[in-house]
């Protein structure tokens, strides 16, 4: 992600959004606060495409995008941070 857009880190479940103009949309989930004696925690490159076409009326389409093997959840959510619909959870491989 060369640079964020913009970030709402307010969401009540601690989940941060983050926008960036070049790769989309980016829902993180911080796990802990490293410091620098702490090791950092092995860490996951996962991204969610721009919605496709935009803009959109009645449905549109997102791309994950991850760079290893893993178990992902995908949420839509609110303006609250409230789950409005689980649109995906299971194993899913890179591309």
């Amino acid at each position: 992600m060369p640079g964020a857009w913009g970030v709402y880190p307010f969401l009540p479940d601690g989940v941060v959004l983050v926008s960036s103009i070049g790769e989309g949309l980016f829902v993180l989930r911080p796990v802990g606060v490293a410091t620098a004696r702490d090791p950092l925690p092995e860490t996951s490159r996962v991204g969610l495409s721009a919605p496709t076409p935009h803009p959109w009326r009645t449905t549109t389409q997102l791309w994950l995008r991850v760079d290893r093997p893993q178990q992902v959840r995908v949420r839509l959510l609110d303006l609250l941070g409230r789950t409005v619909q689980e649109v995906f959870r299971g194993a899913v491989e890179p591309a």
